[in-house]
């Protein structure tokens, strides 16, 4: 299933709160060969927010940082834990001058989903929190995987 959620300059939701198929309003996906390969165990998540917090403080991106941060830990840890196939998962982190992309390619056949955890849950709350917190967010084939992608507004240092 591919798929995307935006939201309006606001922040209100187009559609009905669901993933929408089709092709994203931008002419392009997140392109592999940009990608930061890991091994897909659990210290590649850190190493996936090192490689953000790096590429966006070069770019002077500082009042992005912390959602960029969390929302990569999100990616990466959803990446990890399931991920099947090769060991390896790829970090996105592609910057234009609006748009903060940060996503995730992993060779799992599952698909991302949004779930209601309970209460008492340890799991099941990291996709909800990527979907508030981004403007547009999806899944899409990559690089003979997928990449679950957040994408964010930017504004210009």
């Amino acid at each position: 299933m591919n798929g995307h959620v935006s939201r309006t300059p606001g922040g209100a939701r187009t559609g009905s709160r669901q993933r929408i198929a089709g092709p994203l309003a931008r002419s392009a996906y997140p392109l592999a060969r940009s990608a930061y390969p890991l091994p897909a165990a659990p210290e590649s998540v850190r190493r996936a927010r090192a490689w953000v917090r790096i590429t966006l403080t070069a770019q002077g991106h500082h009042d992005e940082l912390d959602t960029a941060l969390l929302i990569m830990s999100e990616l990466a840890s959803n990446a990890v834990i399931h991920a099947t196939g090769p060991a390896v998962i790829k970090i996105v982190c592609e910057l234009d001058a609006e748009t903060l992309t940060l996503g995730v390619i992993d060779y799992g056949e599952g698909q991302p989903r949004l779930v209601n955890a309970a209460g008492n849950d340890e799991r099941g709350r990291g996709l909800r929190l990527v979907d508030a917190l981004c403007q547009e967010w999806g899944c899409h084939p990559c690089d003979g995987g997928k990449i679950v992608f957040a994408r964010l507004k930017v504004t210009r240092p």
